[in-house]
């Protein structure tokens, strides 16, 4: 498989992720630990592994990302087979240290928005 940049966050400002999981990694180059999300670009069967993530928003549950991109993270988290290779090559291609699995955070701070809401 071979990492493609996607297309400029300008002209693709809007993307939804099916089959998504989110990490906390540490890039070399960056020297501080960043979140990413890794996932199937809705319709396709193309992985997409986003720049750090800056923001969460709960409803609908999407990230914004340091591209300026939003991408809308659709159904459970989960890695398909085309995401685990993406996400491996790009581990590789990086030198990325994967530090944990982001998603009970990430997944905690919905949580608790939803609840700040409910009161």
């Amino acid at each position: 498989m071979v990492l493609r940049l996607p297309p400029p966050a300008a002209s693709q400002p809007h993307v939804t992720l099916d089959a998504w999981h989110a990490f906390l990694v540490l890039i070399p180059e960056i020297g501080k630990p960043t979140l990413h999300v890794v996932g199937e670009v809705e319709g396709t069967t193309l992985a997409r592994i986003t720049s750090p993530v800056v923001a969460l928003c709960v409803s609908p549950l999407s990230v914004k990302t340091s591209s300026g991109r939003i991408y809308r993270l659709d159904g459970p988290p989960v890695v398909g087979i085309e995401t685990e290779f993406a996400w491996q090559e790009w581990v590789e291609k990086w030198s990325v240290t994967v530090l944990r699995s982001a998603v009970p955070q990430l997944l905690e701070q919905v949580r608790s928005a939803e609840e700040d809401r409910a009161d």
